[in-house]
């Protein structure tokens, strides 16, 4: 079959979305990653099984039982050459992303390593730096694994954590703190607080705005030039979803069974109605946006949704595609391309469907 450009997807009507290759783990999907070209798609699933295919074809290329007690969290580095995985098992692992062979395994310091991500590549060509975060314990690793600071000055668990994507610094968020730290560094860079229990965290592309996901259903945003800082309410549930547009102008967010968007252009969103975008049966659980920022998807109980919102609130907006997983959607990853998207099941299922030639 023809497959539509990617102008003529986003003009046709809602379409099933055709899938091009799928597989099944052990249980259900916790993270999943394509590699930086597209080559290859790595998932991790709870029961601690780590697998990479080949994105094309979608043939397995290896598998093995990454941490025996459960699998939690992978990032693959920006030179696609090391992945690097965190498990409920105390440690952080990284692989040779081609052959399956375990480098090396690290102590991560807590028993749930929740979170590990590689730093982005800066413009002044510096090494790329691992994060991991397990318990209150965050550290910093070289590429061969070697520890370059540890930092334990955190209230309560890291709850997330997400690299500044020009500055060679890290946000970590946890119960009433956002912290900055630099690798190396023995004292924050930053400090922004709240009293609300953090969920995620997400800088903006352009550094600009700092914003959370919280329990207490609201998302909490600071403009790190000024200082100033807003709150967004109104959600159903608690907020964990959160995605940015590359160009910085929109926030996606979860919190519910709709997909609100928060428009930052200008002096920002304070006193402004947001785009929600329904089509969901069931909450949602996961947002990216396509590198180029045309395409919006969204996973949730009831499936993938992918959207091409308006810029002003008040049109009724139906999704451009779509695709039912019963078991319910768990994470999403765009392909480099962005004519490929990864989702992961609840219940294991791996599905990457076609947006277009």
């Amino acid at each position: 079959m023809r497959l539509p450009s990617i102008a003529a997807f986003l003009k046709g009507a809602t379409r099933q979305l055709e899938v091009d290759w799928q597989a099944v783990l052990d249980d259900g999907v916790v993270a999943l990653e394509w590699a930086p070209d597209g080559g290859h798609l790595a998932a991790l699933s709870a029961a601690g099984t780590l697998t990479v295919w080949d994105g094309a074809t979608g043939e397995q290329r290896w598998s093995c039982a990454a941490h025996r007690t459960g699998g939690m969290t992978l990032s693959w580095s920006a030179d696609g050459t090391v992945l690097a995985t965190g498990g409920q098992d105390r440690q952080v692992c990284l692989w040779e992303p081609t052959t399956g062979d375990r480098l090396v395994s690290l102590p991560a310091g807590a028993a749930w390593v929740e979170r590990v991500a590689w730093s982005p590549p800066y413009q002044d060509g510096a090494p790329a730096v691992l994060a991991s975060a397990a318990g209150k314990v965050l550290r910093f690793w070289t590429p061969t694994g070697d520890l370059i600071s540890e930092h334990v000055r955190h209230t309560s668990t890291i709850a997330d954590l997400h690299w500044h994507p020009q500055r060679r610094c890290l946000v970590t968020a946890c119960y009433g703190l956002l912290t900055v730290w630099t690798p190396g560094a023995d004292l924050p860079a930053e400090v922004f607080a709240w009293k609300g229990s953090h969920l995620a965290v997400r800088w903006q592309p352009q550094g600009r705005y700092l914003v959370v996901g919280d329990q207490d259903a609201t998302v909490h945003v600071w403009d790190v030039t000024t200082g100033e800082d807003l709150v967004m309410s109104g959600y159903m549930i608690k907020v964990r979803e959160l995605a940015w547009h590359p160009a910085g102008r929109f926030l996606a967010t979860g919190g519910g069974a709709a997909v609100t968007l928060w428009d930052f252009a200008g002096d920002g969103p304070a006193g402004s109605t947001p785009i929600v975008l329904e089509g969901h049966s069931g909450l949602v659980t996961a947002l990216a946006y396509c590198p180029d920022g045309g395409v919006l998807a969204s996973g949730a109980e009831d499936g993938v949704l992918v959207w091409r919102p308006p810029e002003k609130p008040g049109r009724t907006v139906s999704p451009v595609g779509r695709y039912d997983v019963a078991g319910g959607v768990a994470c999403l990853a765009w392909r480099s391309d962005g004519a490929r998207l990864a989702a992961g099941g609840l219940q294991g299922e791996v599905l990457v469907v076609v947006v277009a030639a």
